[in-house]
């Protein structure tokens, strides 16, 4: 059998079509009936490739976005306002990318979540690879002065995926996206949704994923047409097919109701309200939005009801965000490995207070099952020194960790005057106090190490340097044999040395103190460092040679006739009025 084309149709002359006009429609009939199959096969070719490389597209950016992603959790401070979602999401604006990037590269989105289980709850936020480190945790600790961010190792996901059974779904404007959701809210709306999940049990889970990007330019710029819909305008494109159809067929449509007067058709209030509610979300900067919800519990004969009852209590918490517009439920086909993965197709346009009152921390004081942050950290002083810029010796602490990350010291003088440590347990005082003293003894400056417990001693004593041994004393008191004695009138200047110990003694026995005793000790200390040192034949004083000194007369007099008459009159008269008769 040979095949054979169909005839195409001739194409008539224009002198012809002139004369019959009847010509031009028997030749748009045969053009038709020649081409209508292969063409209409062509458009459908095409129309599958397109979509067929587009979803390959789509997949193939996911997977890279995906790929080296990390997970940071967030831990809200004590008290978190409203106002930071809206902060936090306007300032990460600054991801979207130019066009012919986006086009090439597409648009990185990230993944708020809020994750549920029995032991606790978590709040974190998904970045992309493609992200710069850094740039959104510093965006959240703007937002939420306080608020701490932490890298999660080795994250696990945010449902089950193995032993449970889980159901899940997507959120998605009902009345399209034009109109806003609400957003204005005298409480959290968030509490809602931590008291829908308030009595799982351990093994259970739930999670509300949100994932957002920037918007493109084309895609809110196509959404603000709609707004000429709501006001009963024609869009740009609209327009102009109408003004082409209408001057084909003239006056076919319906024509617009009118008053009697000529006044301008009647319009539905509501469809009013709607077009100003629309008009202030559409004139600022545009999120693209999907929001996906979970929910799983392990196997057990109740599992199915269990998981169906929880996953429904989860998306009814978001009914508090209905006003003109409401989020409708759709399915979602395996919600375990798709919150999971992280796919981001098509969302809905949302502006960033919609999508802050959606994703942001929670503003209630005290939220079930939530840790919080510790207390606000302080930026340091600029006066405060650090190694790298201050010229006379210092201790170094450690970093700053609110503000500039730098380094914050301590002179070595004014750490003489004292230094409080405060934290709670485990937190790392020890090992602070450690390192300061190894930092001490690397420098070649003395240290007293008083630890009740023994702990922070015995560590030290394993990390100090051979050198520091031959300088190093140890109090043990549960060490039966005779201590390491330190001798307090052992010093370098006298009157100093008897006027710290007096102070130390004055302290301990204050209630029993008076101005008797003071001078008494006083002046039998001087007497005994001043004897010593006018003849050291007499041998270094202690503080045991204070009672013979006030009551044997013959040791007063041995030890005060070495005192010079003129140097230390007022020693010797002190002895010769006061206590010669002790």
């Amino acid at each position: 059998m040979q095949h054979t084309d169909a005839p195409r149709p001739s194409t008539p002359h224009l002198p012809d079509l002139l004369r019959n006009p009847q010509l031009v429609e028997r030749h748009v009939e045969q053009l038709v009936h020649a081409w209508a199959l292969p063409l209409f096969a062509a458009i459908s070719t095409c129309v599958a490739a397109y979509a067929a490389a587009g979803v390959l597209i789509r997949a193939r950016r996911n997977r890279a976005f995906a790929d080296g992603a990390r997970v940071i959790d967030i831990s809200a401070p004590p008290e978190a306002a409203l106002a930071g979602g809206q902060a936090l999401w306007a300032n990460l604006l600054g991801l979207h990318r130019p066009r012919l990037t986006r086009l090439l590269h597409g648009q990185p989105h990230l993944g708020f979540e809020y994750r549920f289980t029995g032991d606790g709850h978590a709040i974190r936020l998904w970045i992309p690879r493609t992200v710069p480190p850094g740039l959104v945790e510093h965006a959240v600790e703007a937002a939420w002065p306080g608020a701490r961010t932490l890298a999660v190792e080795n994250p696990v996901p945010p449902l089950p995926l193995a032993r449970a059974q889980a159901t899940g779904g997507r959120l998605v404007p009902a009345r399209g996206e034009a109109i806003p959701l609400r957003t204005k809210h005298d409480e959290d709306p968030l509490r809602a949704l931590f008291g829908a999940v308030a009595d799982l049990k351990p093994g259970e889970a739930a999670c509300v994923q949100i994932l957002a990007r920037p918007a493109s330019t084309r895609r809110a710029r196509k959404l603000r047409g709609t707004l000429n819909t709501l006001l009963g305008k024609p869009s740009g494109g609209a327009g102009l097919k109408t003004v082409f159809f209408d001057a084909i067929t003239p006056h076919t449509g319906p024509r617009p109701r009118t008053g009697t007067s000529g006044q301008a058709p009647w319009r539905d209030p509501r469809t009013d309200a709607d077009a100003r509610a629309a008009a202030t979300k559409l004139a600022g900067p545009m999120w693209e939005t999907i929001v996906r919800y979970g929910a799983s519990v392990p196997h057990t004969p109740t599992a199915h009801g269990r998981t169906r009852g929880l996953a429904h209590a989860v998306a009814g918490s978001f009914n508090v965000y209905a006003e003109r517009n409401h989020l409708r439920r759709k399915a979602l086909r395996h919600p375990a490995s798709t919150l999971d993965r992280r796919p981001f197709g098509r969302g809905a346009l949302l502006s960033v207070p919609e999508l802050a009152a959606l994703a942001h921390l929670p503003a209630d004081l005290v939220v079930p099952g939530l840790a919080r942050a510790g207390a606000r950290p302080v930026p340091p002083n600029v006066r405060i020194p650090s190694s790298s810029t201050e010229t006379r010796p210092v201790r170094l602490l450690g970093d700053s960790d609110a503000g500039p990350r730098r380094a914050i010291a301590i002179p070595v003088a004014d750490a003489r005057h004292h230094l409080h440590v405060i934290g709670a347990t485990g937190s790392g005082k020890s090992t602070l106090l450690g390192n300061l003293v190894l930092d001490d003894v690397k420098a070649g400056r003395g240290a007293v190490v008083i630890d009740p417990k023994g702990d922070l001693v015995a560590d030290l004593l394993d990390r100090l340097p051979e050198k520091a041994a031959a300088k190093t004393v140890l109090f043990d008191p549960e060490d039966g044999a005779d201590p390491p004695r330190i001798n307090m009138f052992d010093g370098a200047e006298p009157d100093v040395t008897v006027d710290n110990l007096v102070g130390i003694f004055k302290r301990i026995y204050s209630g029993f103190w008076g101005p008797r005793t003071d001078d008494l000790l006083r002046a039998a200390c001087l007497t005994l460092v001043t004897a010593y040192h006018k003849n050291p034949g007499f041998g270094v004083p202690t503080l045991a040679h204070v009672p013979g000194l006030l009551t044997s007369d013959a040791a007063r007099r041995r030890y005060v006739s070495a005192l010079n008459d003129q140097e230390h009159s007022v020693l010797k008269t002190f002895w010769d009025l006061s206590l010669i008769h002790v």
